[in-house]
């Protein structure tokens, strides 16, 4: 299948404004249309078939913007086309089907369609899943957001379809559909979809949530209403009609700081001792020390991993240190950072981590699959009760427990990669400073 683009094709050439067609191709199954696209025909490139990419310096700005708009909506098209068509060609593919003429013509209009319809919208209220749909293309397109936030975007919408496909009542959910516009977005709504997310919770655990699950749920809530509250901002300017409450502070996008368990020396000790475990645990533990050491999220040591065992010993040498001993520093990327150099050094004093990071004997494999629920089997196997342990911990617990053996500020961000000594602090709970701890290098060259 090949999609391609023609400028004029059926239009006078004396017209000063033509409309861009396009022609998508799969064999001897061909569709023409034209987008109602209309551009100047000094904007087009002729021999790539394309618009122009830089347009002349003396070019307006609302022509400017007007030609941006037509070649994200091309792009949006061309993208959706190829999308659309994994999947048909799949089915072909599996289930033997042929297309006819007719076929190929429905399928074709069907992809334009989808996406003129939030354009080209005549009602001034469309559903919420729309503007979401068009939003997250928009953005896609355009490049405003990076690639983890429109996946967020995506995400989010996914489930709150889900959300649309069941109606709540004082009993229980039942099974119907209803699809909310955007002049529907009031408190109603705003109740039942934070309800929708607690029921949901308590029916996958089959038991009443404790205080911190039900915080993470209204967190998770909260997060598609700050979603819910931007497109609707976006496209209020647009001339779209909303309930005026999505706009009030009643309509609150939740978010509850929860409070962050770290891991005392004493306790890592004790994890990092435990005996007569099966080669994932012993896998599992290992992740725990590069996490703790390397002063890593779990994101940031599946980026570095994936790279593979000789692609990591190109950022790892052996250095003196300021007391003259040689000391293994890893040069790791960090896949949150927004900075231009995303990299960060962090000295392995540990030499169980020396070990994995130089042995591929030792290297041990990666995977977020079911990490948290690994780690916390076996922080109850230790005794420690009444915490909460993620992948996350072991970033925290460095730090916090750097902070409490009183290690420079400076030397707490070169270690987390943090630019702002204000992002650092946040990992620094009040609840865990002055815990009584010794963070010093022994004669092994360790932490603890």
């Amino acid at each position: 299948m090949k999609v391609s683009f023609s400028y004029g094709l059926l239009n006078k050439p004396h017209q000063e404004m033509q409309s861009v067609y396009i022609r998508v191709k799969h064999n001897t199954l061909q569709f023409k249309r034209t987008l109602n696209l209309k551009m100047k025909k000094e904007f087009w490139d002729f021999k790539q078939k394309q618009p122009l990419k830089i347009l002349p310096a003396y070019t307006v700005q609302e022509s400017l913007d007007a030609h941006n708009n037509t070649c994200n909506m091309l792009n949006w098209y061309e993208r959706e086309f190829y999308n659309q068509w994994s999947d048909l060609n799949y089915q072909i593919k599996t289930n033997g089907i042929t297309l006819t003429s007719a076929d190929w013509k429905t399928w074709c209009e069907k992809i334009i369609s989808t996406i003129n319809e939030p354009v080209n919208l005549i009602s001034s209220t469309p559903k919420l899943t729309q503007l979401w749909e068009e939003f997250i293309n928009l953005k896609k397109a355009t490049a405003e957001e990076s690639e983890s936030t429109i996946k967020s975007y995506r995400d989010r919408l996914n489930t709150y379809e889900q959300f649309e496909k069941y109606k709540f009542t004082s009993k229980d959910y039942k099974k119907s559909v209803k699809h909310y516009r955007t002049d529907e977005l009031h408190m109603k709504f705003y109740g039942e979809l934070k309800a929708y997310f607690i029921h949901k919770k308590q029916m996958r655990l089959g038991r009443s949530l404790t205080e911190l699950e039900k915080t993470k749920t209204l967190n998770y809530f909260g997060d598609f209403i700050k979603k819910i509250k931007a497109i609707s901002k976006y496209y209020r300017g647009e001339g779209y009609v909303f309930h005026l409450k999505v706009f009030t502070k009643e309509f609150k996008a939740i978010s509850i700081q929860t409070p962050h368990d770290i891991l005392t020396p004493v306790e890592l000790k004790s994890l990092w001792a435990l005996e007569e475990m099966t080669a994932d645990e012993v896998n599992t533990i290992k992740l725990t020390r590069i996490l703790y050491y390397g002063c890593l999220r779990i994101s940031d040591l599946i980026l570095n991993y994936e790279k593979g065992f000789k692609e990591i010993q190109k950022n790892i040498e052996y250095k003196d240190n300021d007391f003259g001993d040689k000391v293994l520093y890893w040069t790791i990327t960090q896949k949150k950072s927004r900075s231009i150099d995303r990299t960060k050094v962090v000295p392995i004093v540990d030499s169980q981590v020396c070990k994995m990071l130089t042995n591929s004997d030792e290297f041990p494999k990666v995977s977020k699959d079911g990490f948290n629920g690994k780690v916390s089997r076996l922080i109850q196997r230790c005794g420690i009760e009444n915490k909460e342990i993620t992948s996350h911990t072991f970033r925290r617990s460095i730090l916090t427990n750097m902070y409490n053996a009183t290690y420079p500020i400076a030397e707490l961000m070169r270690f987390s990669g943090h630019k702002r000594e204000q992002s650092l602090m946040i990992y620094i709970k009040k609840k865990n400073v002055n815990i009584p701890t010794k963070v010093r290098i022994d004669a092994d060259g360790n932490f603890i």
